[in-house]
């Protein structure tokens, strides 16, 4: 049985099961059965023939170095080129550490052999492995050129060219980083505002986490083109079967906040979670405040779209959003990755009291976004970086965007609006 381009294969042969068990079922009955499973690598952890390869005897194709006569294998890392003048590309040995051409390599390939990695004599299943640098259909200047492109395409933001090459050329697994953020980045990157709301913000909005024990608040300040100011982030500690906590919120989200210009501005709108085991709290205590506080509760997947039409499906008649939190999640990250103030930039205060400390960016960057196969189609997910880590305040982030979403504000400055106060700004672990 031969089966080619496994990696392409879909996970399951309809409702039957992995179609390459299927496969081997229907060796069963033969006495002197083999089989050859061959394809170019996909993604790791989720590559069937990188499967294939680890349970085998894993040999790699050596060749003998042109001057010191050593077996090695053929590694990307050993090729040095000038990528101004292509005409004379080198490879580096590994044991005497001499460049010798391309020609001078292909010319000992007949003395060339397979080296195992797991090299079990009782093993029955031989795997073999090799790049484009042991082909002697392909020239290396074409893989340095495909490589000098992905490169530049790396550059425009777009890896796609690169996942390609590793793949096809070096006949590697591209493994998918996901999106990620550092909070201690994001930490020391906190400045001292001096005020309790900087002159840049239009519109305040807070997104509220509901916990059996505790509400998690978190109120932003939005300016021109989505950029945002951390106002507060209170952590309200009660007994949420009680009356008294939700007062406590109701007073907390009809304050007054005071701009640097000596503007009043209450929250424009807020969204307060509904999915825990409050539903019914949430949505009788958000009634009477409707427009102005809204429920919410979140839902997974890329397809579910961020903010969706109201409904009123529910015992209190209440308007209530579904968002798609996930999109929500990469428009946040996006934003935190931004690093020059302005369109989408996020501002963090150091000021004391503000609630913004060490656990706080812990808390905003405890996800990360990774390709997992479900059903045989490869999709990115959002998934705790750690067992056990708190993501209580990506998720209230999440919330106050949702809320500006809502309220759909226009983010520009009307004429006669103060313009934002330029000052220099007091960063945490650089000084004043």
């Amino acid at each position: 049985m031969l089966a080619d381009e496994v990696d392409r294969y879909p996970a399951s042969a309809g409702n039957e099961g992995d179609s390459l068990l299927l496969a081997y079922k229907r060796l069963t009955t033969y006495w002197n059965k083999k089989s050859v499973i061959v394809s170019t690598p996909t993604i790791k952890e989720a590559s069937r023939i990188e499967t294939e390869y680890e349970n085998s005897t894993r040999e790699t194709w050596n060749v003998p170095c042109p001057s010191c006569g050593e077996l090695q294998p053929l590694e990307w890392g050993q090729v040095k080129y000038d990528r101004e003048d292509l005409s004379e590309i080198n490879y580096i040995c590994g044991k005497c550490g001499v460049g010798d051409t391309e020609i001078a390599w292909k010319e000992h390939y007949t003395s060339g052999k397979f080296i195992p990695q797991n090299p079990d004599p009782d093993s029955t299943v031989r795997g073999f492995y090799l790049n484009s640098l042991a082909s002697l259909f392909v020239e290396w200047r074409d893989i340095v050129e495909g490589f000098i492109k992905a490169n530049e395409e790396i550059k425009k933001g777009n890896v796609e060219f690169m996942k390609v090459w590793t793949n096809t050329e070096m006949a590697q697994t591209w493994e998918e980083k996901g999106h990620e953020i550092d909070p201690e980045t994001l930490y020391n990157r906190s400045e001292e505002y001096g005020c309790e709301v900087p002159n840049g913000v239009l519109y305040l909005t807070a997104g509220v986490d509901t916990q059996d024990n505790r509400f998690e608040i978190d109120v932003v300040g939005w300016g021109e083109y989505h950029e945002s100011w951390g106002i507060k982030y209170v952590i309200m500690y009660g007994d949420l079967k009680q009356k008294k906590v939700w007062d406590e919120l109701k007073q907390f989200l009809s304050q007054t906040f005071t701009r640097e210009d000596g503007a009043k501005l209450k929250l424009t709108r807020a969204c307060i979670d509904m999915g825990g085991h409050f539903t019914n709290e949430v949505l009788n205590f958000c009634k009477p405040l409707f427009p102005s506080v809204l429920p919410i509760r979140g839902r997974d997947g890329f397809d579910v779209p961020y903010i969706p039409r109201a409904s009123k499906n529910n015992r209190a008649d209440t308007p209530m959003w579904t968002l798609g939190v996930d999109s929500g999640k990469d428009w946040i990250y996006k934003s935190l990755d931004v690093k020059d103030e302005g369109a989408n930039f996020c501002h963090f205060p150091s000021d004391k009291g503000t609630g913004y400390t060490e656990e706080y960016f812990k808390g905003l960057t405890a996800e990360k976004m990774v390709m997992r196969y479900k059903r045989g189609k490869a999709q990115f997910v959002w998934e705790l970086k750690s067992k056990g880590t708190r993501n209580e305040p990506l998720d209230c982030r999440n919330y106050a965007l949702a809320a500006l979403e809502i309220s759909g504000v226009i983010l520009k400055k009307s004429e006669g609006t103060l313009a934002p106060k330029k000052r220099n700004r007091s960063v945490r672990g650089q000084g004043v």
